[in-house]
């Protein structure tokens, strides 16, 4: 079972130290620790190598295109790496339902999972529309 007390505390913690970031690049950094101990429970817990690591690695790979859109060289290139962040997340998502519907960790953990999944997908959502809305005009309309 993942300890929330320790997540709570790391997730103060990672906040006050990335004073920096946006809050969705501070959210996504969060999902992925998330991510990471969902990884633990379902390789070491339940002998699941297959579905554990294929979300470990769509999971965090949300916050990696996020990040990289950070430094993006242009409107269209960080679009680009939001595009993908939602692609992954929106995979990560279903994959989080499977392991719910199948009962493969405590019915807590899906849900806190599915929450905070529901959560990032709604921001990167709106910063696409905002982006979307600003250039009207850019080929991706």
């Amino acid at each position: 079972m993942v300890d929330k007390v320790t997540f709570e505390g790391v997730i103060v913690l990672i906040i006050k130290n990335m004073k920096g970031n946006t809050l969705l690049v501070k959210k996504s950094y969060l999902f992925s620790l998330l991510i990471i101990e969902l990884y633990k429970i379902l390789y070491h817990k339940q002998h699941d190598r297959v579905l554990s690591e294929h979300i470990l690695m769509k999971g965090i790979s949300v916050g990696s295109c996020l990040e990289v859109g950070q430094d993006a060289a242009s409107s269209e290139e960080y679009y680009m790496q939001l595009t993908v962040a939602y692609e992954y997340a929106r995979e990560t998502y279903y994959h989080i339902r499977l392991v719910r519907d199948s009962h493969l960790v405590e019915e807590e953990v899906s849900v806190v999972m599915l929450v905070e999944c529901e959560e990032l997908m709604a921001m990167i959502k709106k910063s696409l529309q905002k982006i979307e809305q600003s250039m009207p005009f850019c080929q991706w309309n």
